[in-house]
């Protein structure tokens, strides 16, 4: 389906170009690299020499993304911060539920408010274990956006 949309769209510009009489032929001095993006690599031995490609279609290197130690050990660090504080989060969230039944369930004034104040800790244990996994996620994700 891309191909044919590519396709059509070549006709038609090299059509309208053959109509205004403009030179469609590449020079003997080599494709003008000018309209390319200026994060685009030029030079020998990159993908812009020889004939211009397609910048839609133009891909960068692989090597050109940063794998060092310290990226992966952020992903490593990340990932283990968001399943520790994840189990956690979930463990509080479960105690918390069981304090809070526990807490409908009985009649003794005494007894709930010990009760209550369980369930309050224990929610907030699982929302700041929460907040542990969601900056475990986001360095994931910072480590990523730092490697390109």
């Amino acid at each position: 389906m891309m191909g044919r949309f590519l396709l059509a769209m070549a006709v038609s510009m090299s059509a309208l170009a053959a109509a205004d009489g403009a030179d469609t032929t590449i020079a003997d001095t080599g494709p003008d690299l000018s309209s390319l993006p200026l994060w685009a690599p030029m030079g020998p031995g990159s993908i812009t020499s020889g004939l211009p490609l397609d910048t839609l279609t133009m891909e960068l290197p692989a090597t050109r993304l940063r794998t060092d130690k310290v990226l992966r050990n952020q992903r490593w660090i990340g990932g283990g911060l968001m399943l520790i504080m994840g189990g956690l989060s979930y463990h509080f969230h479960i105690k918390a539920d069981e304090a809070y039944n526990r807490y409908r369930r009985t009649g003794d004034i005494a007894e709930m408010d010990r009760l209550f104040e369980e369930s309050r800790r224990y929610d907030r244990l699982s929302g700041w274990t929460f907040a542990g996994a969601e900056a475990g996620l986001a360095l994931i994700a910072i480590s990523f956006a730092r490697a390109l």
